[in-house]
């Protein structure tokens, strides 16, 4: 064993000094440093000698230097000791290091001096600093997410709470309740007792919970919250339990009325004597109440899932799909219509459609909600009503019709007797004026084919008043050619003494669907106006053609005659006994009965006319027409 060496006191502080991690100074009052251990260069990274003289002020940072002048250097002169201060101290690689150091005031032959020992603690500030940052930045991120934090310590039986959770509480810190039963005492039963026996599952079985419980505030205030709590097992023991808290008051409030609202709609849904039914989208049932199910004659597991037309009569489905389009398109908050449903058995049922769309928080479509009330009752009764009005106004039309033409047959008796009756008169005028032989037997040819029409108007004229006694005056299809020749053969002796020029052309509607009395006095009543009012000096020329016109037949009716002035007479021109010409004889009658025979059956004459040139009828004739 080597022989031990005592070493003299001063080389002992000198390997002390050199081998420490502190930094030992001592200074002037003024803080000059008049000693520097060698450790400077290892901690502040300069020699003894560099600071030797110099100014430690210098060396402080610009906003620890007022700090260190108040708070240690100061005090220290006055008589305080053993005072403690952090700074940060200029190294000489340009970087700033905080120091930790301890001062004492020394005497030395009435001479004040100080003396500082230093250690470098810029490890320990720069954990201290990240430390508080994030237990600054979890204390804003649990306010920011309405998250108190807590636990307990089992081995030294302490509780340690987050500010949130002194906030919940109404408590102001560090007011921690003591034991469990003050902590429970917020808890209205019956959520005090099951908290406990969670307590006690967490402690002695390591079992975690996560609660919604009921709670009252220090400051009697109800809220409602939510506990979660988690054990630290170490060797089968909880050494510690800790969790969060949660206000959840507003969330739980706006919860229940989610509940009481939905039970309402659940109950007035499911027990509404009206059908309602939620349906998808694309059409399908997602669900359907016992009215709608007693109204369609279905079960409720027979329609979920079922599309909706195929209990949809079809001729209402394209209606329905445009105003269900036009609510997913955002056009129309809910639509409505009268729509007809098949029912089970096959029945055809009439029901008022009303439905709107459910949408969630971005708009999107969820589904439709939809009432169906039973109008079958009443729209079936509405059918019937309108059907016997129908069948009412045709009674009423028909008989008025009947009364009508009652009333204008002893016109058209008249009317229609009096053209043969002149002609009659005109063929013995020229009978007695000629001398000429043949002239006499050409002329009484002719009043044997007069004669022999008018006895076969007298006919007709009797046909059609039994006709009309019988209500069976029905229309027919007539040959438009025949019914002229026949009128023609009427009017023999005016045409061959006017010499007039009677043309037709009824290539394009050979026929009409029109009664045959009417037709031939029609024709009658305008041929006869046609030689009537013919310039005096001139031929008369007659041109009647007919064409098709859509769902109409038009005959158009012109002569060179003497013209009607429409301005003057236009709005007399089809009333009973107007004439409009007074050199000429005339009763009126004619285009009366002629406006009353067309629109009668569903017809309308129109007339072009200037004074000097001629006049055109244009009578428009439905291609069918039946009898009301």
């Amino acid at each position: 064993m080597g022989k031990l060496v005592l070493l003299p006191e001063p080389e002992i502080n000198r390997l002390l000094t050199s081998i420490s991690r502190e930094l030992v100074c001592l200074h002037s009052s003024e803080g000059l440093y008049l000693y520097v251990s060698p450790s400077s260069e290892k901690i502040i990274g300069y020699k003894p000698e560099e600071l030797l003289g110099k100014n430690p002020y210098d060396f402080f940072h610009p906003e620890d230097r007022v700090k260190v002048r108040l708070s240690s250097h100061h005090p220290l002169l006055e008589g305080e000791t053993n005072l403690i201060s952090e700074y940060r101290f200029l190294h000489k690689n340009g970087n700033y290091i905080w120091l930790q150091t301890v001062s004492a005031l020394i005497q030395d032959q009435s001479v004040t001096k100080i003396h500082t020992s230093s250690i470098d603690i810029s490890s320990q500030i720069e954990f201290r600093e990240t430390f508080l940052q994030n237990e600054r930045l979890l204390r804003e991120m649990s306010n920011l997410a309405n998250v108190g934090g807590w636990e307990f310590d089992t081995t030294l039986m302490k509780s340690t709470w987050t500010d949130l959770v002194f906030q919940i509480h109404d408590l102001d810190p560090p007011n921690i309740p003591k034991d469990l039963d003050t902590s429970l005492s917020y808890y209205p039963a019956p959520g005090d007792s099951i908290l406990r026996q969670k307590m006690w599952d967490v402690f002695e079985k390591g079992i975690p919970f996560d609660l919604t419980l009921p709670f009252i505030s220090a400051k009697k205030k109800s809220k409602w919250v939510r506990l979660i709590a988690n054990p630290e097992i170490v060797n089968g023991k909880a050494i510690r339990v800790y969790g969060a808290i949660y206000d959840v008051t507003e969330q739980t409030n706006a919860e229940h009325r989610l509940e009481i609202s939905e039970k309402k709609f659940r109950d007035a849904f499911h027990f509404s004597a009206v059908g309602v039914v939620l349906t998808s989208t694309d059409g399908k049932f997602l669900e359907v109440n016992s009215a709608f199910c007693r109204f369609i004659g279905y079960s409720q597991e027979e329609l979920l899932g079922k599309e909706i037309s195929s209990i949809s009569f079809e001729g209402d489905l394209t209606l329905n799909h445009r105003l269900r389009d036009q609510v997913l398109e955002g056009k129309s908050d809910f639509f409505e219509m009268e729509k007809r449903y098949i029912h089970k058995d096959g029945r055809i049922l009439w029901g008022h459609l009303s439905g709107t769309l459910v949408r969630d928080e971005k708009g999107h479509p969820i589904h439709f909600v939809s009432q169906i009330f039973d109008i079958d009752s009443r729209k079936k009764t509405e059918l019937k009503l309108l059907q016997t009005n129908e069948k009412l106004t045709t009674v009423t039309n028909s008989l008025t019709n009947q009364n009508k033409q009652l009333q204008s047959y002893n016109q058209i008796v008249s009317h229609n007797l009096r053209s043969p009756v002149s002609n009659l008169r005109t063929l013995l005028n020229l009978m007695d004026e000629t001398e000429d032989e043949e002239e006499k037997k050409e002329y009484n040819i002719h009043l044997h084919k007069v004669t022999e029409n008018l006895e076969s108007t007298l006919e007709d004229l009797i046909t059609a008043l039994k006709i009309q006694q019988s209500q069976e005056n029905q229309p027919q299809s007539l040959d438009l050619q025949d019914s002229l020749e026949r009128v023609k053969k009427l009017m023999m002796g005016e045409i061959t003494n006017l010499k007039a020029d009677i043309r037709s052309d009824f290539a394009p509607a050979p026929e009409i669907y029109f009664p045959k009395m009417y037709l031939e006095s029609i024709l009658l009543n305008l041929l006869s106006n046609s030689l009537k009012y013919s310039k005096p000096d001139i031929k008369p020329q007659v041109q009647i053609h007919s064409f098709p016109v859509g769902n109409q037949i038009t005959i158009s009716f012109s002569d060179n005659g003497l013209g009607i002035d429409l301005e003057r007479y236009g709005k007399h021109l089809f009333q009973l006994r107007k004439t409009f010409h007074r050199h000429i004889s005339g009763r009126g009658l004619g285009l009366f009965l002629t406006k009353y025979q067309l629109e009668s059956v569903g017809g309308q004459i129109e007339v072009r006319s200037e004074p000097g040139l001629g006049s055109t009828f244009l009578l428009h004739f439905p291609k069918k027409v039946t009898q009301e």
